[in-house]
């Protein structure tokens, strides 16, 4: 059976190597992060499961209940907790309805007081968080981020689907197809927008903190450049048009780029 492209307009194998992409840039952002945060901050990386059934709706979730091994297993001790009857696990089992989980995992990374309280989220978006419905529901996660009193960051490398700037209203937005936006509740109807020209290198951004805190600046393109070394992406079709396309100078300079590399 011919699998269904979740992302029309993005070629198959750029959404196989952005996965793996995005995997290690979230890696290298966190440990970029932990080594300047301040004694009583920690950075984790997180992850959701995404179920899709059918063609339907993808949702993407954090589950409220986890099961795990406890302390005492790990130290030896056998747990003895037990059901209370064995007739409770013959009962008849209401059917269920069958869903297919997708292969994408939707991951960020947290910036937590050591106590546990949330400081800033950032997000690296993906194909899923680009299309109507899935902007739609990353817009309103982090607006519920923000409005609980955490800073948010999203970083757009994806060039096809909706931005930030697609689908919120304000002025002055850069018209660049990637871009990182950082909003913080102490600043309110105000975003830190830095566009990400294809012919430049990526910005020094700043990850906000507290109110307050300097923050910490984010070298990008040195990560960026540490994915492309450690992923070994030579053998990509390079020569194949990009989707979408790329305006005139940018193609030329694209060509120039890949002709020196032969």
């Amino acid at each position: 059976m011919k699998r269904e492209n979740p992302f029309p307009g993005m070629n198959p194998w750029v959404q196989r190597v952005w996965h793996d992409v995005h995997t290690m840039l979230i890696a290298y952002i966190r440990d970029a992060i932990f080594d300047n945060l301040p004694p009583d901050l920690t950075a984790r990386t997180e992850e959701g499961v995404v179920l899709r059934e059918g063609r339907g709706k993808k949702e993407a979730f954090k589950g409220d209940v986890t099961v795990s091994e406890s302390e005492g297993w790990k130290q030896g001790e056998r747990p003895t907790w037990k059901p209370d009857s064995n007739v409770a696990l013959a009962e008849p089992v209401t059917k269920p309805v069958l869903v297919t989980i997708s292969e994408i995992t939707p991951r960020w990374i947290e910036i937590r007081k050591v106590g546990g309280d949330l400081v800033t989220v950032i997000e690296i978006a993906s194909p899923a968080n680009k299309t109507l419905g899935g902007r739609e529901a990353f817009d309103g996660k982090m607006g519920n981020l923000l409005h609980s009193g955490v800073s948010t960051m999203e970083i757009d490398f994806i060039r096809n689907g909706l931005r930030a700037s697609d689908t919120r209203v304000g002025d002055n937005w850069p018209i660049e197809r990637c871009q990182i936006v950082v909003d913080s509740p102490w600043n309110p109807g105000i975003s830190e927008v830095w566009p990400c020209p294809l012919r430049e290198p990526l910005p020094v951004v700043r990850v906000p903190l507290r109110e307050g805190e300097l923050g910490i600046a984010l070298h990008l393109q040195e990560l960026f450049d540490r994915c492309h070394l450690r992923g070994n992406y030579r053998d990509l079709p390079y020569s194949k048009d990009p989707s979408p396309p790329l305006s005139p100078e940018d193609l030329e300079w694209a060509r120039e780029l890949l002709a020196a590399a032969e």
